[in-house]
């Protein structure tokens, strides 16, 4: 359990106003994500060039939903 408390530890500074329990749930969110899209794209061997647009779409894609939640209160 030692890694899931440093993962929300790297995410605390990110949402300071989240509760603990927000945290836990969204650091799992952000994991199983990007696990799940890792998985799915991997999977169909792509070259770099077809990977860098999935990389890119899934970056701005969870940056844009971490700064809605860092602006959002409460």
């Amino acid at each position: 359990m030692q890694r899931g408390r440093r993962d929300e530890g790297a995410a605390r500074p990110a949402l300071p106003h989240r509760s603990m329990a927000e945290v836990v749930f969204l650091t799992g969110f952000f994991l199983l994500s990007l696990g799940a899209i890792a998985e799915k794209v991997t999977g169909r061997k792509p070259s770099r060039s077809e990977l860098e647009p999935w990389m890119t779409a899934t970056a701005e894609l969870l940056c844009a939903y971490l700064e809605r939640l860092s602006v959002q209160g409460p």
